[in-house]
């Protein structure tokens, strides 16, 4: 951090001495020549500090004034688009003017673009504008939002109505409890900057920007659906070289840099799209494209067959798997492949790694290619630090839900569950094993920011309502102004709107505001399930709820040797997400965790943690800021 430098008063405690005429013309011509030398002194120091500059934060070289601007036929203004001098006049009716003014001159035009090494922009300049000099107006949240975008200088356009024009990549990073990320490719012209909005961002997105959730962005924004980029998307589908399989591009495309994924392996080279890795969190094979943007894709399995019917599954699609089973039966069962938590089915499989051992399974059946499908060979198999078996976990989470008359369905017995395959596994062309579960036995929801859980005294109507600061981006059941459910002293939950039964009540959503608490605890890698299950039980969690949560959680922080660890004061959990349940209960539970991943271990306060009592009609809810 440079001193600051305080302007000294004029030192007027020595006599001025009048000089002869001779001796004030020497004095004279000295001073001219010290002068020059400083003047030449200081332009060389202003060159070398130039010279110096971090290439990563200055403008283009082709900067061109705006005022010197050509204008074409076309009536696009010849522009530079990294100009450090905009207009700067920021006017609110002057600068809508001005979008209605370009607007109706840009043009629908495919473009070319000659790639370059990805330069991350100095933001000051291409947003240098975005921003009052008030930042009054913004809230810190917004403010946040703007710290944490990226700009990347990736090609420049060739020809064409944008000839010259520099591409930029612009990543937002939308501070949540967790990170959401937008990513467009963008121009910028004048003070103004064009948004690719057809293939930056969806429909949510761009009515995140429409009702100023963005707000440091909104005024100079354009949105404009119609350029896009020549020979831009790689292949649908990608053969693998030497194997018999091929990769399907995996829907949307995410909302991940290259650099920013945590957990990617090599796994072979392709001869046009270059290195391809596996992303063991999403399960997907991904490429890097031209930009530093990614595509994800799937293997392509043949006997993956029809998809069914929506699941109580966070609402994933299954599929009807082509097996004939060993018992001489052909396969009826729809299975979930994909990972499912709340927000849906995502990703591409779910690649598991709890399988150590081919003779922890066994065969029981065939795809018609002749691959086998296996199951675990021991039905009290145990994932570690699990008191009960995967199968019985299974066994008691899902719900057979309600019949016409609304009467719940009577589950059947373990051992026709376990007949019915509820759980098997495929061995992949690069030896690893997919999970598939039976989608019949699913429960409705698996979550792990937030949950909620009712435990009534006796069965109860109760309404339940939650009120995040920056709204909501997903809840399971649907909230609709609130839940309404039959609650159990079990915790089972019949959701009146959807009459479907639920262990927990779900949502998501945006906590303006917050910020991570400072004290908390520093814990090794290879303790933090200890650590999670001994604080959990004592933040007052029972066995089937702290189980839940390391599940999700443990999975998420195993890339740091160390992570600090805190939970948040359950005043400030209720300042950014109010909680209301009718009736009162008597006692209400609500856990909220951060973390940071450390390469070394840093002293830290401990906070004091103190035991709530569950007595009578206990609400408790869990959850955690999401780091991707």
């Amino acid at each position: 951090m440079q001193e600051e430098i305080k302007e000294q008063p004029l030192e007027t405690t020595k006599p001025i001495m009048v000089r002869p005429a001779k001796s004030r013309v020497n004095v004279l011509l000295i001073v001219v020549a010290l002068a020059l030398l400083a003047s030449n002194i200081a332009t060389l120091a202003l060159f070398f500090y130039k010279k110096s500059e971090p290439e990563a934060i200055r403008p283009s070289a082709q900067i061109q004034d705006a005022n010197q601007a050509e204008t074409r036929d076309d009536g696009i203004d010849e522009l530079d688009v990294a100009s450090t001098t905009p207009k700067t006049d920021t006017n609110t009716a002057s600068l809508e003017n001005e979008k209605v003014d370009l607007l109706k001159k840009l043009s629908p035009s495919e473009i070319k673009v000659e790639w370059s090494e990805a330069i991350i922009w100095d933001k000051r300049d291409f947003f240098e504008l975005s921003l009052d000099s008030d930042q009054k107006d913004y809230s810190s949240w917004q403010l946040d939002i703007y710290d944490n975008t990226v700009v990347k200088n990736v090609g420049k356009i060739k020809g064409g109505d944008y000839a010259d024009y520099d591409l930029y990549v612009v990543e937002i990073k939308v501070q949540e409890i967790g990170v959401i990320s937008y990513i467009f490719h963008a121009i910028k012209k004048d003070n103004l900057i064009i948004f690719f909005n057809n293939d930056g961002i969806d429909e949510n997105g761009k009515n995140n920007i429409e009702n100023g959730t963005w707000g440091p962005f909104l005024k100079r924004v354009i949105l404009f659906n119609g350029i896009k980029i020549e020979n831009y998307e790689p292949a649908e589908e990608i053969k693998i070289s030497g194997h018999d399989y091929s990769l399907v591009k995996n829907g949307n495309n995410p909302d991940l840099l290259i650099e920013e994924y945590k957990n990617l392996k090599k796994y072979f080279e392709h001869k046009e799209y270059g290195d391809i890795y596996k992303d063991f969190d999403s399960g997907c094979f991904v490429l890097g494209n031209k930009d530093g943007t990614t595509r994800e894709y799937g293997l392509k399995l043949d006997f993956i067959g029809a998809k069914g019917e929506e699941s109580n599954y966070a609402g994933a699609i299954p599929n009807l798997l082509n097996i004939d089973w060993n018992n001489g039966s052909k396969n009826k069962n729809e299975y979930i492949s994909k990972i499912v938590d709340c927000r849906g089915a995502r990703g591409c499989y779910k690649y598991i790694d709890y399988i150590q051992n081919k003779n922890e399974l066994k065969e029981v059946g065939k795809t018609a290619d002749g691959s086998v499908i296996f199951a675990l060979k021991d039905n009290n198999f145990k994932l570690p630090g699990h008191d009960n078996s995967m199968l019985q976990e299974m066994y008691d989470a899902y719900y057979p839900g309600f019949d016409k008359s609304g009467e719940m369905i009577k589950k059947e017995e373990f051992k026709s569950f376990v007949d019915s395959y509820p759980l098997i596994f495929y061995k992949d062309t690069f030896g690893d094993y997919i999970e598939f579960r039976n989608a019949k036995y699913l429960p409705s929801v698996e979550c792990g920011k937030p949950v909620i859980y009712l435990y009534p005294e006796t069965e109860i109507d109760a309404q339940v309502y939650v009120a995040p600061t920056g709204g909501f981006t997903v809840t399971e059941p649907a909230y609709n102004g609130g839940w309404k459910v039959k609650a159990k002293p079990s915790g089972e939950l019949y959701n009146y709107a959807d009459k479907k039964t639920y262990p927990y009540l779900f949502w998501e959503g945006h906590g303006a505001n917050y910020s991570r608490p400072d004290k908390g605890f520093v814990v090794a890698r290879e303790n933090v399930r200890d650590f999670l299950q001994a604080k959990l039980i004592k933040l007052g969690l029972i066995e089937a709820e702290y189980n839940e949560f390391i599940d999700f959680w443990l999975p998420r922080m195993q890339e740091k040797p160390f992570y600090f660890v805190t939970f948040m004061d359950q005043a400030d959990f209720e300042k950014i997400a109010p909680l209301k349940v009718v009736p009162t209960p008597d006692q209400v539970i609500r856990i909220f965790m951060d973390y940071e991943g450390l390469d070394q271990p840093v002293s830290v306060v401990e906070p004091k943690i103190l035991t709530p009592e569950r007595i009578g009609f206990t609400v408790v809810e869990w959850g955690g800021a999401l780091h991707r």
